[in-house]
C-alpha cells in the first residue's frame, strides 16, 4: 500500500496551520500523479477536501505554493533519511569499520551495503512511490524554477557529509567523490525502478551497487 506523499498534518498550529498543511499535502499528491502543471487551486481544492476560497486564502500564488508544498515534503523526509543512516550505522557499518584493512571483511562490507541500499530502493517505490514521483518532477523539470530544483538536490544530498566520513575511515582514493557516486547511484535507481520497472529490477538494482560498492572500497 502506499503511503502519503508525506507525514498527516499535526493537529498543533491551530485550525488554519492544519488547514495548510493539509493542502500542502494534496498539492504533493496532485504533482505526483499528474505533474506540476496540473497543479491549480481548484485541483488542489479537491485533492485536499476544502473549499476554493480557501486554497487562495492560504496561497494567492501557485509558486509560493509549489515552494512551500517542496519544502513541507523536505522537512518530513529528512528525519527519516537520517533515521535509516543512523540504523545502518549502528546496526552494520559500525562493527565492519573495525576491520576496514581486511580485504575480505571489505568485501562482505560491500555486499551488506548493496543488500541494504537495494531494499531501501525497492521499500521506497513500493511504499513511498508518490515522494519518489515528487523529487523526480523538482529534479528534472526544467521549467521549474533553479531554485525549487535546488530544493530536490538539497534533499538528496542531505547525508553527504555523513556518506563521505564513512569513506574517509575506509580511506578511499576521493572520498567526497565517491559519496556524491553513491547517493547519484541510489537516487538514480530509486527513479529509475519507478519510472520503468520492468527495465530495472531489484535484481538489477542490487547487482549495479554491488559493482560500485567494490570498484570503491575493494578494486585499487
Amino acid at each position: 500500500m502506499q503511503e502519503s506523499v508525506a507525514a498527516k498534518p499535526k493537529s498543533r498550529g491551530g485550525k488554519g496551520e492544519q488547514t495548510r498543511q493539509q493542502i500542502l499535502a494534496a498539492a504533493l499528491e496532485v504533482i505526483a500523479a499528474q505533474g506540476y502543471r496540473a497543479l491549480t487551486h481548484r485541483a488542489i481544492a479537491k485533492q485536499a477536501g476544502v473549499s476554493l476560497s480557501l486554497t487562495t486564502y492560504h496561497f494567492k500564488d501557485l509558486e509560493a505554493l509549489l515552494h512551500d508544498a517542496f519544502a513541507y515534503y523536505k522537512q518530513a523526509i529528512l528525519a527519516d533519511y537520517e533515521s535509516r543512516w543512523q540504523q545502518l550505522k549502528d546496526s552494520k557499518l559500525q562493527q565492519w569499520l573495525a576491520h576496514a584493512a581486511e580485504q575480505d571483511c571489505r568485501q562482505q562490507l560491500c555486499h551488506t551495503l548493496a543488500d541494504y541500499l537495494s531494499e531501501i530502493i525497492a521499500e521506497d517505490v513500493k511504499h513511498r512511490g508518490q515522494g519518489v514521483a515528487v523529487e523526480m518532477t523538482f529534479h528534472f523539470d526544467l521549467h521549474l524554477a533553479v531554485e525549487q530544483r535546488n530544493f530536490a538536490y538539497e534533499l538528496c544530498n542531505r547525508l553527504h557529509p555523513e556518506i563521505v566520513e564513512f569513506f574517509t575511515k575506509l580511506n578511499t582514493k576521493a572520498p567526497e567523490v565517491d559519496a556524491h557516486l553513491l547517493l547519484d547511484t541510489v537516487h538514480f535507481l530509486r527513479f529509475r525502478c519507478l519510472a520503468v520497472p520492468t527495465m530495472v529490477t531489484a535484481e538489477d538494482a542490487h547487482k549495479r551497487l554491488l559493482r560500485l560498492l567494490q570498484t570503491l572500497l575493494v578494486c585499487k
